[in-house]
Parts: structure tokens; C-alpha cells; sequence
């Protein structure tokens, strides 16, 4: 039978190439990779037996049995070790080698053992294949048996796929699914037509879509420091937390980086990170090392125990003790090691990154351990930060509304707007924590408008007027406070809902006065020839400076709580006469100097009687109404002001 043989020289021509690529592109660092390469040089032994004996077999007189045995062995052992290496190959990928034990290990290589061992002894028994009467290639009966063990690995890489499908994308799942197809595909076109040898240069055309589409490493590689970068690291950590596999990541940092670029240069700073780099990758040849970018490196293993990491931890805490040199510059830095458990079944990629991009800078001058559970402030706050983001999205913060009682009509006439915010994972988050948060990343703008405009709309739409309620309190932030625009923006919403800025009082914090007066005095004059009214807030709470008082249009002062309690303890009852007699000079003051005053944190009837006592104009606290929902607030002020 003569062979058309051109599909296998087609094919040794492929394999050459990939087996060049993948030298020159020194892409043996991980196992999987080194499989993928055994995959490729098996490939190409199968297909150089496989031309040399299709030819042999053809001038069968010529070359002598001896000869053709040879190169049919190969062959047939190479074709039927690859579907075995094609299974280890995905199985190191997905990095769940680790949870397989040997047992395991042992029962999936069977099929190939029993394949090897018949080809083996062939020789002796010709139960795979043996020449016939004619002197032809003839398969005997076992070798079904090798086409069925190669079938059954075909079977393995479908399921594990399947099974761990979400630990690797779509676009890396379906060159698997093309080459499994087109390796298939062939062997049934040459049951037809056995003279067409489609089989080998179909399998090369699909491990090279694999090389190209999934062992092309270039997009995970960091150009300056040659190792893997920071997405190379994210394809890595998300797959081993999606197959729920063991793994530690060391963390290396080197704190204040863009401060040894100024002072050594860009170029030799690189340097440096490159000779760092190479230090760490070779290290321990089972951890992989990645270069998260600004100084900040990470190893990870999945066969080292915690101890085992600590261990190699200290060896890097040793060598960061020495200076590192690059041409004639000798440059000594510390180091921040931090050890994470991954393996956690809570753990995610985002909080993992956090950690790792965590700005934690030092102050110590020695390479230093951070445990991980310090990083948790930071992940909170980056959590949070895109909880506001969400809400901002979404509209779901909730604005709620704390009455105020007017002692001259005994009534509600006015209330303070607060902003809550809650989230299903974290809960109720505080506006102490997550002001600060906003504050610190601009969004509080945005956040100050959404509350002004929930404030303009309840008033408007529920003809608050009407109720008796004279105004509504809103806050001012630091950051608003220094908004050139903000005028602008609270008029447009004024306009929107036809109400006048008379209906709103402005409160502004202490702090925000004593921190920025230049340009808080700036926004106050503008807001206030809009007409809006000015309160100070949280009077007493050691910020107080009457020249900044007295410089500014307010109309009203909120005694904080502090001072009220100070004076009288809600929970026990007790009275502090030095207390007492301060709160008492301190209204009194305020009254002369022609404010109105505001008492916050009134909880009880003893309470409320001292303050009416004391001429105090308007009483905040629980003892009417903690922060309600608006439709609550509305109820409570038709109840509480049906009567005046």
C-alpha cells in the first residue's frame, strides 16, 4: 500500500517550528509548560517514525523488518503516549495536580502503561501488529485497544475541562475543544481513506492554536524584569481559588519606589528590579514569581507548607539586609514581606489584590514582616469605596431625617438630613466612616448633591411648609466646602424644584471652619446671597474660635451633645454643677450675640426641662425622634404638629 505522505512532512514542519519557539522563547517556567513541551517533541517523533515507516513500508524488501520495526515502534509508542501527556498537561495548567494523589495519578496513567507495555512486547506476542503472508502492515487484534486508551484520555480532558471549566476562560476552553475535534475528526477520514495520513498534521495544527492562544506567555511577561506580571498573577490566583486549590502567596514590597527613581534614575532603578527579579524567580523552583508593578513582587506555591514559606521569607529578609548593585551604584532598601493563605474558601481575587496593591509604606529602616490581617483597614475602605460608587450608580443611598423641636410653638419646625448607607454584604455602614472615605476620593461632591436634591424634592413634593416645618438641615463636607461650584450646582436644583434657598440651613462643622477658613468664607458669602442660611455644627467639640464665628453669617449654633451630657448623664441621672453652670453661660452667651441655639443628644424628660429652663431655642435628640425614613418623618410631623 504507498502513502501519501505529504500531511506528515507538513507536520514534522509544524512541530519544528513550535519546538523552536518555545526554546527561544525560554517559555519553560512553570510544569505545565514543560509538558506542553514534551506534547510538542513527542509530536514530532511521531511524526518523523511515522513518515520514515509509511516509507519503509512500502519498500518493505529493501529496508528489512528490523528496520521498519524501529520506526513503527516509535511511532506507535510516541502517538499513544500524547493523549497521557495531553491530560497532565491540562491538569498542571489548571494546577490541580495538587489535589490529586498518587493513587490517582497512578490509575489515570494506566491506560498509557498497558498501552506501552503491549507495544513492548509486541515482538514476541504480535497482538498489535505483525506483517502478514504478503509482507504487508497488519494490525492485529489488540490494537483496538490502543485506540480505545487514547479514546478513554480524550474522555478525561473533556470532563476535566468541564469540571473546572470556570478556573480558565472561554477563549483558552475552546482551543482544547478544537484540538480535541480535530484530532479526532482525521482518524474517522482515514478509516475511508487509510492512504491519506490526515491524523499527525491535524494534532499539530491544534497544539499549535494552544501555543499560540493559551502557552504565549509574552502578554504575562513584565518587559523590565522578565518574569510574570501582575496579570499573569491574576490568571494564576483565580484559578486556584476557583478549583479551591491549596496556595501561599509571599509578598515582597519595597517601599517608596518613585523616591529611588528621583534619586537613582529610572534606568538603574530598573536595573535594580531586574537583578531582584531574577534573585526571586530563581529562589525556589516550586514557586512562581510575578512583578506586580511599583515594587511590589509576589511568589506563589502551591505544594509549600505556611512554615515552609516563613522559612523561605527569612532567606529573602536575610538577603534584603545586603546592598544590591547595579554598574557602579550600591543601593540598600528595606522590604515588606507579607504571607497569604489564599486557599481560604472565602478568599477572592479583588480582596487578594488589594493586599498586594496595598501602598504600605514604612517607616523602618529594616526589611520587616506585615501580617495580612493589617491590610484589612485598607480592604474595608476599598470595599466601601466601591460601595459608594454602587450607591452613587444605583441611587440607593437613603436620606433620613431627625425632627427638631422648637420650644416657642412646642412643635417641629425644622429637622436635619443624614445620610445612611447600607449594603448586604457589610450592613449598615456609618456616615463616621464613610464620609471620610468619600471625602478622601472626590465622590463626596457627588454625594452632597444627591442628599441637596432628596432634601429640595421631599419639601417640595410633601409641601413641608405646610406641616410647619420652616427648613431642613443639610451638611456640608470639608471637600464641598472648597467646591467652587457648588453655588451653582444647589442653585440648578433650587430652580428644578421651584424652592427657595431660605428652606434650606446649611450646617457646617467646626472642623470645616477651623481647617479652611479662606475658602470656606468664600463659598459661605456666595451660598449666602443665594439665601441660604448658615448653622454651625458640632459647637464645643474643641474647634471653637470666635473670630471665624463672628466672620461668618450664622444664624444658629449646635452645641454638641458632649456638653449637654457632660452636664447631665442621660443614663444615670447625675448632674455636674461645674458642668452645668458652662452650659447654662454658654446659651446664654449665644442668645446675647443674637443666635439661635440647637442642643443635640436630648434623651430624656429631666433633659428637655433644664434646656427649657436655660431659654434654649430648638432641642435635637431621641428623646423625640432618633433619624426616620421620610415617610416616618412625614407622619410623625402631621402627629406631632396636628395641635398647633
Amino acid at each position: 500500500m504507498e502513502y501519501n505522505l505529504d500531511f506528515d512532512i507538513g507536520a514534522i514542519f509544524i512541530w519544528l517550528f513550535m519546538i523552536y519557539s518555545i526554546y527561544y522563547k525560554k517559555g519553560l517556567r512553570k510544569t505545565s509548560n514543560r509538558i506542553f513541551m514534551a506534547i510538542v517533541v513527542t509530536g514530532f517523533v511521531s511524526a518523523v517514525s511515522d513518515t520514515i515507516g509509511s516509507w519503509g513500508n512500502i519498500y518493505i524488501f529493501e529496508n528489512g523488518y528490523s528496520f521498519l520495526d524501529i520506526w513503527n515502534y516509535l511511532f506507535l509508542i510516541s502517538h499513544n503516549v500524547m493523549p497521557y501527556l495531553f491530560v497532565m498537561y491540562i491538569i498542571f495548567l489548571m494546577g490541580i495536580n495538587y489535589k490529586i494523589n498518587n493513587t490517582i495519578f497512578l490509575v489515570i496513567s494506566l491506560p498509557m502503561i498497558s498501552s506501552v507495555l503491549l507495544l513492548v512486547t509486541n515482538p514476541f506476542t504480535h497482538l498489535v501488529y505483525y506483517f502478514g503472508k504478503h509482507n504487508e502492515y497488519t494490525h492485529a487484534s489488540m490494537i483496538q485497544l490502543l485506540y480505545f486508551n487514547a479514546f478513554l484520555y480524550v474522555f478525561i480532558a473533556m470532563l476535566l475541562i468541564m469540571r473546572f471549566k470556570n478556573a480558565i476562560s472561554i477563549e483558552k476552553v475552546r482551543p482544547f475543544i478544537v484540538f480535541i475535534i480535530i484530532s479526532v475528526l482525521p482518524i474517522i477520514v482515514q478509516i475511508f481513506y487509510p492512504t491519506i495520513l490526515l491524523e499527525l498534521f491535524f494534532q499539530s495544527l491544534g497544539i499549535l492554536g494552544i501555543m499560540i492562544s493559551i502557552e504565549n506567555e509574552d502578554e504575562l511577561i513584565n518587559s523590565i524584569t522578565h518574569i510574570y506580571n501582575r496579570y499573569g498573577l491574576l490568571n494564576d490566583a483565580d484559578m486556584a481559588i476557583k478549583t479551591e486549590n491549596y496556595s501561599v502567596i509571599l509578598t515582597v514590597k519595597i517601599p517608596n519606589t518613585s523616591y529611588y527613581n528621583t534619586t537613582f534614575g529610572i534606568r538603574q532603578m530598573n536595573g535594580i528590579l531586574r537583578q531582584i527579579a531574577k534573585w526571586l524567580d530563581l529562589l525556589d523552583q516550586n514557586m512562581n514569581c510575578y512583578d506586580c508593578e511599583n515594587g511590589h513582587f509576589a511568589l506563589m506555591t502551591y505544594k509549600h507548607s505556611l512554615e515552609e514559606v516563613k522559612v523561605i521569607a527569612d532567606q529573602i529578609k536575610e538577603r534584603f539586609n545586603e546592598e544590591w548593585s547595579y554598574h557602579n551604584i550600591q543601593i540598600g532598601f528595606p522590604a515588606q514581606l507579607c504571607i497569604i493563605d489564599i486557599s481560604n474558601k472565602n478568599a477572592t481575587i479583588e480582596q487578594l489584590m488589594m493586599i498586594i496593591d496595598a501602598p504600605f509604606e514604612t517607616t523602618s529602616s529594616e526589611t520587616e514582616f506585615i501580617e495580612s490581617y493589617e491590610f484589612g483597614d485598607f480592604h474595608r475602605e476599598m470595599m466601601i469605596e466601591k460601595i459608594i460608587k454602587d450607591a452613587l450608580k444605583n441611587k440607593s443611598f437613603q436620606v433620613w431625617y431627625q425632627p427638631i423641636w422648637n420650644r416657642e410653638c412646642n412643635g417641629i419646625h425644622s429637622a436635619e438630613a443624614l445620610i445612611r448607607l447600607k449594603d448586604e454584604q457589610l450592613g449598615y455602614i456609618s456616615p463616621d466612616e464613610f464620609i471620610p472615605i468619600a471625602e478622601k476620593n472626590g465622590s463626596i461632591i457627588k454625594i452632597g448633591e444627591y442628599v441637596f436634591e432628596e432634601v429640595c424634592r421631599l419639601y417640595t413634593e410633601n409641601k413641608l411648609y405646610e406641616l410647619g416645618i420652616e427648613f431642613i438641615e443639610v451638611n456640608l463636607s470639608v471637600v464641598q466646602c472648597m467646591n467652587k461650584k457648588l453655588g451653582e450646582s444647589f442653585s440648578r436644583i433650587l430652580e428644578k424644584y421651584n424652592l427657595d434657598a431660605s428652606h434650606i440651613n446649611l450646617e457646617i462643622t467646626e472642623s470645616a471652619a477651623a481647617s479652611n477658613q479662606r475658602t470656606l468664607i468664600d463659598s459661605v458669602v456666595e451660598l449666602n446671597n443665594l439665601g441660604f442660611t448658615f448653622s454651625l455644627d458640632d459647637y464645643g467639640t474643641g474647634y471653637s474660635n470666635f473670630s471665624y464665628m463672628l466672620g461668618m453669617p450664622f444664624s444658629i449654633i449646635k452645641l454638641d451633645r458632649s456638653i449637654l451630657w457632660s452636664a447631665m448623664n442621660p443614663k444615670t441621672g447625675m448632674q455636674d454643677e461645674n458642668a452645668m453652670m458652662f452650659l447654662e453661660s454658654t446659651m446664654h452667651m449665644m442668645r446675647r450675640m443674637n443666635y439661635k441655639i440647637v442642643v443635640e443628644g436630648v434623651e430624656t424628660i429631666e433633659q428637655k426641662k433644664v434646656l427649657e429652663e436655660f431659654r434654649c431655642d430648638y432641642i435635637q435628640g431621641f428623646y423625640f425622634s432618633k433619624p426616620v425614613p421620610e415617610d416616618i418623618f412625614i407622619d410623625y410631623v402631621k402627629q406631632a404638629n396636628a395641635a398647633i
